[in-house]
């Protein structure tokens, strides 16, 4: 999966049954999916201060810690925009994490499990690790090309409705 903004171009065993030749990308539209953890967005400077400050336990450069959906919300644009209806529940939805630190202080790991309760009643398991790495390296990722890649919605009934592996 190569993300751009808010499309997301997948190319996996469970598209390419379905794809013509020459075509070997589906675009997945306004998909707003997260830049690295699904949970825990570390990139955003509000959320890894939030994580420091709440952590149970610092030692080595590992930092373990558990904090409420409610509290994510507040500080976290991604985990909110996601995770909002899980936020108020009884009972409280919470995330244990655990992140691990350079010895320049920089995140190169994060693990992250939570059960959320949603206020209507369902309840969501997320477990997902993110690996961070060469921080300060310019990457350039070139997205596919327009010739082999087919909005999602052309292929409606063909291949799932949303980004296959992120959230289905």
């Amino acid at each position: 999966m190569i993300s751009s903004g808010y499309d997301d171009y997948v190319s996996s065993p469970r598209c390419a049954g379905v794809l013509p030749q020459g075509t070997n990308w589906v675009r997945y539209s306004h998909t707003d999916l997260p830049a690295s953890n699904p949970l825990l967005e570390v990139l955003e400077p509000a959320t890894l201060k939030t994580l420091l400050a709440h952590h149970t336990s610092w030692r080595g450069g590992v930092v373990k810690g558990t904090i409420k959906a409610d509290k994510l919300v507040e500080v976290s644009g991604s985990f909110a925009s996601r995770f909002r209806g899980y936020s108020r529940s009884k009972p409280v939805s919470t995330i244990s994490y655990t992140l691990r630190l350079s010895t320049a202080g920089l995140v190169e790991r994060v693990t992250a499990k939570g059960v959320l309760h949603h206020w209507k009643g369902s309840v969501l398991r997320v477990e997902a690790g993110t690996r961070h790495s060469a921080w300060g390296r310019q990457v350039t990722v070139a997205l596919p090309l327009k010739g082999e890649v087919l909005d999602q919605q052309q292929l409606e009934g063909k291949v799932p409705y949303q980004v296959p592996g992120a959230w289905n």
